[in-house]
Formats: structure tokens, sequence, C-alpha cells
């Protein structure tokens, strides 16, 4: 079953314009330890009612897919029902720390980076050691997520010569959703960022507003002629306002509702549609599809879409 009639995905012309001061520019689990650190480097009052710096605590290589892993991630790192996430593999290590600093300044710290593996988060870590021993600033927050890397689909898709690391991307990229959605079973709404992204202000108060507060989930749109999603910036609100939803529904049959959050469903029917190809049987096609089927951004389009 799915959500209540009343709940949509939101990327049309007047959520984006609530959105515009936000600019886009262009297996075996490792023990976990959660550190008791509080954050200790930048400091920034202007996050508002979301200021986190010093209110939550850091974690270094949870297994999310692990029993238990989102839940500890999910307390540990989310800050009044809130948590933001980006990507990062082992070569993304300058965009990450300049990520983090970015979210630091705002006054966030209720964040995660979402590795590939957990060798990544070693890797950023260490690379972040000057950060912590010239600058006072707190460790690093980074998880992975040994499923769905470990689905046995994925050996269907194997690289062409020279693509083993877009490869490993789009494994990357379908985790985030998967994570995203178990993050959601424990309570929490999840912002879900690319790190070629700039925050000019405190994003909550757009979040939560009048407008865009009453949305389920909401998704920017690419500028060009393609009017297509992107995925770049995706919010998924568990705890929708009330105040200007409508209570119409595009859809000709209201969906059965089991008590679903509507943002929850759509994270489950976003990875479904990754889930799909994994599960695909290719040598059965006539015509094997082209590995670009994987890329989320069309994932996130035919879901819309359809």
């Amino acid at each position: 079953g799915g959500p209540s009639q009343s709940s949509r995905i939101r990327s049309d012309a007047n959520a984006e314009h609530g959105l515009k001061e936000f600019t886009r520019l262009s297996a075996v689990r490792t023990p976990s330890k959660i550190r008791s650190g509080r954050v200790q480097g930048t400091q920034k009052q202007g996050a508002g009612a979301f200021n986190s710096i010093g209110k939550v605590r850091t974690v270094s290589g949870v297994d999310i897919a692990s029993p238990g892993g989102a839940e500890e991630v999910a307390k540990a790192r989310s800050y009044r029902g809130e948590l933001i996430m980006f990507t990062s593999d082992a070569s993304m290590g300058g965009w990450s720390y300049h990520f983090v600093l970015q979210l630091r300044a705002a006054g966030y710290e209720h964040w995660l980076i979402l590795a590939d593996r957990n060798s990544t988060c070693s890797t950023l870590q260490s690379g972040w050691e000057p950060m912590i021993n010239r600058h006072s600033e707190a460790p690093l927050s980074c998880v992975y997520s040994s499923y769905p890397r470990v689905h046995p689909g994925w050996a269907q898709w194997t690289p062409r010569a020279g693509e083993d690391s877009l490869h490993n991307v789009y494994i990357l990229w379908s985790t985030r959703w998967w994570v995203a959605w178990k993050l959601l079973q424990q309570g929490v709404s999840v912002l879900s960022l690319d790190v070629d992204a700039v925050l000019l202000m405190d994003i909550y108060p757009l979040l939560h507003g009048a407008h865009l507060g009453a949305q389920d989930v909401l998704i920017t749109r690419n500028a060009d002629n393609s009017q297509s999603l992107n995925c770049g910036f995706v919010y998924f609100n568990l705890r929708p306002s009330q105040r200007g939803r409508e209570t119409r529904t595009d859809c000709e049959e209201p969906a059965a509702h089991d008590g679903t959050p509507a943002a929850e469903w759509v994270a489950e029917l976003m990875w479904e549609r990754l889930r799909l190809f994994l599960e695909l049987d290719t040598k059965a096609l006539a015509k094997k599809p082209q590995r670009e089927v994987l890329w989320e951004q069309d994932a996130w389009n035919d879901l819309a879409k359809s």
C-alpha cells in the first residue's frame, strides 16, 4: 500500500521558487564505535532551531546494513528529527572536507558522510587529521552500507574496460536511497545533498515553511529545456505540515494507506526502481540495456512520471 491521497512529490515552479536561495553549482561488519567527543571546531550561530553544533555524537565505521546500524546512526547523528546525508568515495576527500566545513559554518552538525566502503571512512578520517590537530575540528562522521553492494545482481552489469570507477559510483548512488529509506524508518527526516552545492542560508525555515513544509518530498528540477528532475537535492519530510495541503489527488483512485509515511514510501519506491535492474535477468532480453539505466537520476524521473 502507498500513502494517503494527500501525499506527493513536489518539484513544481512554486517549490523551486522557495528553494532559489539554495544554489546547485553545476560481508562482515567491522566493529563500530561511537565516539563521545563533542564538536569543538567551527562554531557559528544562525542555524536557528536547527543549530546542532555540539549537540550530536560522532559516529565512525557503522555499517547501516548491520542489525541495529540504522538505529545507531539515527540516534547519534539526528537532531530534532532531522539528518543531512551526502556521499563520498576515497577520491572525493577534498569535496567532502569542504562540504563538512560549509555545513558546520551554517551551524549544522546533524549530517553524515555515506561512504562506498568502510576503508573510505578510514581514508577520509586520515586526511582530516590536520584539521583536528591544527584547527580543533571534530572528527568526521562517516558510515557505509554493505548492502546493496553485496547484491549479486551487480555482477550482470560488469563495467566495460576502463569504467570501473563509474560502476562503483552507480553502486554508491543507488545505496544512498536504500540508506535514506532505512533512516526514514527510524523516524528521521532526511535531506540528501550532492557535494557540488552551496548553502547560502539556513535551509530549514524554507523546508518547514508554509508552502514547502506541506510537501512530503522535495526535489530540485534542472533549469534547462528538459525540466527534468535533479536528485542532487532531495528532502524526505516525515512530518509535513497540514497548511497548504490540497485534499485532491491527481490519481484516478486514492492509494491505500497502511500507515507508512509518504516520504518513507517514496524512498522505498525509489529503491525498488533500482532493485529491479539488479534482479532483472539481462540474458533473457533480446538486447541488454546500457549500463546507464542504473543512473539514479533517470530512476527518479521515471518514478515521478509514473
